[in-house]
């Protein structure tokens, strides 16, 4: 029996060994966001491999959200790159395409983790929105990468204002002037309070007295 074997396990020895490599990430975080709100999505890459150069597009709900602008991320810094100069953003279907970069030089590749790319929205109505990743691809010098991407979500719930996130006071201005605490009292005895009408009212009873003395002087 030990001798039907022995030529069985001499063949395994032959045998190559299949290794099975882990795939490079690429991924969205989720995000929540308001009304009005202007916010930036982070699109990062964690390589299983060093890596020369990646591609993709960017799908979105322009219904919920509009795309302000998208900007380099620091996974290739302190390194000639040449990335998109045609990144086209479309917020009528909802897509970014065009989206790449590479390094340029031989043996110029990227091991550790950062942000490929940010994208810079402002949320127009309430809803979610997938920031879904698709026509992605990552390559070192001479091959495409396994690669497993994993999408994200932003959920808009509110209304955003400027500032610390408090509606503005929507109270009709008061129409009443201001009292000026400051100001003397008024006191009703004062003569000068008099209205106009008593004032003259003595004025008219006086002249009526001279005009009876002097009328009595004459027929006396």
């Amino acid at each position: 029996m030990k001798k039907r074997l022995l030529p069985y396990l001499v063949l395994l020895l032959f045998i190559p060994i299949i290794t099975v490599s882990s795939a490079t990430l690429i991924g969205v975080q989720d995000t929540t966001a308001k009304v009005n709100q202007t916010f930036t999505v982070n699109v990062t890459c964690v390589p299983s491999e060093p890596i020369k150069s990646y591609e993709m597009k960017i799908r979105f709900n322009p219904d919920i959200l509009t795309v302000i602008s998208i900007t380099a991320g620091d996974f290739f810094t302190g390194k000639p790159t040449f990335s998109s100069p045609n990144c086209v953003i479309n917020n009528t279907d909802g897509a970014i395409i065009n989206i790449y970069a590479l390094t340029v030089g031989q043996q110029l590749m990227v091991t550790e983790p950062g942000v490929l790319f940010s994208i810079t929205f402002t949320a127009v109505q309430n809803g979610s929105s997938t920031i879904g990743i698709y026509d992605a691809g990552v390559t070192n010098e001479t091959r495409y990468l396994p690669l497993t991407i994993t999408n994200g979500t932003v959920t808009v719930n509110g209304i955003w204002y400027p500032g610390n996130d408090i509606p503005p006071d929507d109270t009709p201005p008061d129409d009443d002037p201001p009292v000026d605490n400051n100001a003397p009292a008024q006191n009703k005895n004062d003569p000068n309070a008099l209205s106009w009408i008593t004032q003259n009212l003595i004025i008219v009873l006086i002249i009526g007295v001279i005009i009876l003395f002097v009328i009595r002087s004459l027929v006396g």
